[in-house]
């Protein structure tokens, strides 16, 4: 299956990339990349994960530093702003039960990636595991888990937990990789 992403998720980076003063940044894409980011990104079309993790990348060593921190802040602003604007309909429970909120998490990122390989493990009282079976070798994905846990951050915040930390570790299992994330709040 060739996998894909949401142009809600990847026109934020294309906006970047084209405002960027820094000529570098296209020195990280392909010319069929840029190509792709030339031309119209709608929202609700689908667009090569590939495309999208070399312009995360882009952004990442030209624009954020090469620091996780950076990374993990533009998930959190990422996840503030797609869940209280397009995706404003996720219903959180009304007694804040961050565990139960959180079973959504992993159905929600099929809205935005094809075969994300996202599920949730466990949650139960203040913690929960996540992990992602469908591991690219392209080292950029390193860059988007750090995406990916600031998003998670935020989404636990919205479901009411406090102070939430998220840390994610990649592991081989059965002779595949896989990442683990670690989420607890208080």
């Amino acid at each position: 299956m060739e996998e894909k992403v949401k142009g809600t998720i990847f026109v934020d980076f294309v906006k970047t990339i084209r405002s960027s003063k820094d000529e570098r940044i296209l020195s990280y894409l392909t010319e069929k990349d840029r190509e792709v980011i030339s031309g119209l990104i709608f929202p609700s079309g689908w667009y090569q994960l590939d495309t999208f993790l070399r312009c995360l990348t882009a952004v990442f060593e030209v624009l954020g530093d090469k620091k996780p921190e950076n990374a993990r802040m533009w998930g959190r602003v990422f996840g503030a702003k797609i869940f209280t604007g397009v995706y404003k309909d996720i219903k959180f429970t009304g007694d804040k039960d961050v565990p139960v909120a959180l079973k959504g998490f992993a159905l929600t990122s099929k809205t935005f990636f094809t075969g994300s390989g996202l599920e949730q493990v466990f949650a139960e009282g203040k913690k929960a595991r996540f992990r992602v079976t469908r591991v690219t070798e392209l080292p950029a994905i390193t860059i988007f888990f750090h995406v990916l846990a600031g998003c998670l951050e935020v989404y636990i915040e919205m479901a009411g937990g406090q102070n939430p930390q998220v840390s994610f570790t990649e592991k081989v299992i059965d002779g595949k990789k896989e990442v683990v994330f670690e989420t607890l709040w208080d």
